[in-house]
């Protein structure tokens, strides 16, 4: 029987620590070799701002593994279905098992740059943030900004009204 590629993407919260993450890719290695495949990469995207919230998370990290399995392969995903739902649920929001086409496994891939390796500073978002607070990442003190004191009114202006109503109470009398 023909082998099949295969790639699972995952998306981990941005508190997912790197044992984790290691042992994340051990186990799917282990899968994988049991189901007599080949495992060929396991590559860390980075982190990214979320086009929605998922689990009230904005940012996330993704992980693409690629693999090559023989024959039928229910077993296998059932597997790592159980697996990551089981025993990774607190760290892996999302998953997905995609099967390739022919030639696709080779191909070079672009992903896009992440929040990790843009220079300070300097964003590809063009959206707002949320909130209509630019994001501060847990630990770091958001620093306010420094607010402007209303000027007081003149003092002309305000005792005006009462000059007029003494006059009325002096012609009344």
């Amino acid at each position: 029987m023909q082998n099949r590629q295969y790639e699972t993407l995952m998306l981990l919260t941005t508190k997912a620590t790197p044992e984790e993450v290691a042992g994340l890719e051990t186990s799917l290695k282990t899968f994988v070799e049991d189901a007599k495949g080949s495992f060929a990469s396991f590559d860390k995207w980075g982190r990214y701002r979320l086009a929605y919230a998922v689990r009230k998370q904005d940012y996330g990290q993704y992980i693409l593994a690629r693999y090559e399995l023989a024959g039928e392969n229910e077993a296998f995903f059932k597997k790592v279905e159980n697996h990551v739902r089981v025993k990774c649920h607190e760290f892996v929001m999302r998953h997905v098992n995609v099967a390739l086409d022919e030639g696709a496994f080779n191909r070079p891939y672009t992903k896009p740059v992440s929040l990790d390796e843009q220079p300070e500073g300097e964003s590809n978002d063009r959206r707002r943030p949320r909130g209509g607070r630019p994001y501060t990442p847990r630990g770091e003190q958001r620093t306010a900004a420094p607010r402007v004191a209303k000027e007081a009114a003149p003092a002309e202006q305000a005792p005006a009204e009462a000059t007029v109503d003494q006059e009325e109470v002096k012609t009344e009398e």
